[in-house]
């Protein structure tokens, strides 16, 4: 629960720029957590999470070659934030003319399930901390499949 507590600002930081870049996906999150909550098994660590993500993943100077994130759906985007002293290590997506630089403390949205992707070679101590949605957990709670995000969702909110 100590890395939770430690957590908490920066998993509502990363749920607030989810609000505005698939607030859909952000409304479904937190829909799920409300159910989350009122299940007693799930109150205590519910109490300390504060991300409409269904999990976190931390990546300690891991090189991973070309692959898709499966477990969630197709129309949910994953944030992955870098931290560390390194160069390199550019988000490069395989199906794509488009490689994202990832230097130390920046934020990528990607949906993972979508784009083949993988993390290209680089010098120095790299921290990926990444945030995603999970199929089965949505499928458990009888909730919907998160919709896709639209311009308009966005716009409608500026």
């Amino acid at each position: 629960m100590h890395f939770l507590e430690q957590m908490y600002t920066t998993n509502a930081i990363v749920s607030a720029i989810l609000a505005i870049i698939h607030p859909q996906q952000f409304r479904y999150g937190m829909a799920l957590n409300d159910g989350l909550m009122d299940d007693e098994s799930f109150k205590e660590v519910m109490n300390q999470w504060s991300s409409c993500f269904t999990g976190m993943q931390v990546i300690n100077n891991r090189i991973i070659g070309p692959h898709r994130d499966t477990g969630g759906p197709y129309s949910s985007l994953d944030v992955i934030a870098t931290v560390g002293d390194f160069k390199g290590g550019h988000i490069h997506l395989t199906n794509s003319p488009y490689d994202f630089r990832q230097s130390p403390g920046s934020i990528l949205a990607l949906a993972s399930r979508v784009f083949e992707h993988e993390v290209m070679p680089y010098e120095g101590n790299r921290i990926s901390f990444a945030w995603f949605v999970k199929d089965a957990l949505y499928q458990w709670a009888h909730m919907p499949e998160i919709p896709w995000s639209h311009e308009a969702d966005i716009l409608d909110r500026l």
